[in-house]
């Protein structure tokens, strides 16, 4: 058997990529029936893409999609390319199972429980040779033996999970799709999503029951949000951890290695980068905290910058418990207010702030009277 060109049609239901052959040797028996999965990594040159298996699928490579898929199987993944024979691959990357199945590398909507159905059809049936909707499976010693053998079609529960990625558009519905049984996970769990539709969350990310997430937030990498927790429209999170009963946004920005305390209130565009605001602590708008400690109960007014680089060096901001920052202020880093000190609006403060403090850092107001008129405007 030799692999052709395959055509995709459009109506159909549709870590560094190693040169070499890659091989895991992780083992199932079911039944008392080995499986051998082969996956064949096809040349996908014509995506305009560098290194199209290590292309993110909601944060997941296409080539780690298909390694979750086989987990637990034995597998092997390699290179191919079109006229390459089937049975000289497992004659050649195979093993002594009784039964081989064979895989693309560009199936990324794959599902273990998929494979898992395909094996129980081919023992049920006691079936030598099957086709799926993108690759085989074969009863080992049959296909190796060179006789002819007849191949079933075997019925599919899912086809959506041999959808082929091998151009953009289809990398674009492969991530519609994934995003859609994501967030059908998390709905599954109690996780309050109100459009689904709306919403794009990456695979890593973990989100407790009772956790509401309104329309058009980008949730990414590794985040947790935990029970209570409230994301509103227009939110971005990327590898944070939002603990319980914060509410973020609407259309805030949190930058990787945040954590946002319980009770926090984090407003509308408010852009937080590797920091930490303790519980009840409020920041409700326009704001930009990078490189902080932030204690408990504080309050961010509004327009207030954490200057953290200077140009070379980022350094830390520390604030105690209980600080209160005026709108309009510049924090200039390194600097450290203590529990309960306070700045004035309009400060830009660069000299630490001991406890029970205030800082005042601004030009002394000037009034001078009937200046319109001294300067001869009417």
């Amino acid at each position: 058997m030799v692999l052709e060109g395959q055509q995709v049609a459009e109506s159909e239901e549709e870590t560094e990529i190693e040169a070499q052959v890659e091989t895991q040797t992780q083992a199932e028996e079911t039944g008392g029936d080995s499986v051998f999965v082969l996956v064949l990594k096809p040349d996908l040159s014509a995506i305009d893409l560098d290194e199209p298996l290590m292309t993110r699928i909601c944060g997941v490579s296409m080539l780690d999609c298909v390694k979750r898929a086989v987990k637990g199987f034995e597998h092997k993944f390699v290179d191919v390319k079109e006229g390459d024979d089937i049975t000289s691959l497992i004659r050649e990357h195979g093993n002594e199972s009784k039964w081989t199945i064979v895989l693309y590398a560009d199936t990324p909507l794959l599902t273990k429980e998929t494979l898992e159905n395909v094996f129980d059809q081919a023992i049920a049936n006691k079936i030598q040779a099957g086709r799926l909707p993108r690759g085989w499976i074969f009863e080992t010693k049959t296909v190796l033996s060179g006789a002819d053998i007849e191949i079933d079609e075997l019925a599919v529960p899912n086809k959506e999970d041999f959808f082929v990625v091998n151009g953009l558009s289809r990398l674009e519905r492969a991530t519609r799709m994934m995003q859609a049984r994501i967030n059908e996970r998390h709905l599954e769990n109690g996780v309050k999503i109100a459009n689904s539709g709306a919403t794009y969350i990456e695979a890593g990310v973990e989100i407790a029951r009772s956790a509401v997430i309104e329309p058009n937030c980008t949730i990414k990498g590794d985040t947790v949000i935990k029970k209570g927790a409230t994301i509103l429209a227009g939110t971005y999170i990327e590898s944070s951890v939002i603990e319980e009963n914060a509410v973020l946004g609407p259309y805030a920005r949190i930058r990787p290695k945040t954590t946002i305390g319980e009770d926090v209130k984090i407003g509308n565009f408010v852009e937080i980068k590797n920091s930490q605001i303790s519980n009840g602590t409020k920041i409700a708008h326009m704001t930009y905290v990078g490189d902080a400690v932030i204690g408990e109960g504080c309050n961010i007014g509004c327009g207030v910058v954490f200057c953290n680089f200077d140009g070379k060096t980022k350094s830390k901001i520390t604030l105690g418990d209980k600080v209160f920052v005026g709108s309009n202020s510049n924090l200039v880093a390194p600097l450290t207010l203590a529990t309960n000190s306070y700045v004035a609006a309009g400060s830009t403060i660069t000299q630490d702030l001991e406890e029970d403090a205030l800082g005042i850092a601004r030009a002394r107001q000037v009034i001078k009277e009937n200046w319109r008129a001294e300067e001869g405007e009417e």
